[in-house]
């Protein structure tokens, strides 16, 4: 089961795949991560998906996270904004909540402001 949109992290699965000499049978592609994660759920097969969008799930028992050595792939996501504009008081609120749940999940997890 793959989700239905190319990216650089689909690309390395299926580059790693290659690499192992390991056959990839991707019998259906869904549009979403939800519609994969329920397809799953339901015994319907298996994907590889980023941790974060299954923590839920996997907490509840829903689902069973296996981790693959080959494919560890770190992400770095930034917010950024335009330095002389002042903040909304929404965006404000919004970078407070970001700084908040990374200080609580600590680990991989990480709030940093830069210059």
């Amino acid at each position: 089961m793959a989700h239905i949109v190319s990216s650089p992290y689909r690309d390395k699965v299926l580059q790693t795949f290659q690499k192992y000499k390991t056959p990839l049978h991707m019998d259906l592609e869904l549009p979403t991560l939800q519609a994969i994660k329920q397809f799953v759920a339901m015994g319907s097969g298996l994907a590889l998906m980023p941790e974060i969008s299954v923590e839920t799930e996997v907490a509840r028992g829903e689902l069973v996270r296996i981790p693959v050595r080959e494919l560890h792939v770190q992400r770095k996501l930034r917010l950024i904004y335009r330095k002389e504009a002042g903040l909304s008081h929404a965006a404000r609120a919004f970078l407070k909540v970001a700084e908040a749940v990374a200080t609580e999940r600590g680990g991989r997890y990480r709030f940093q402001r830069e210059s």
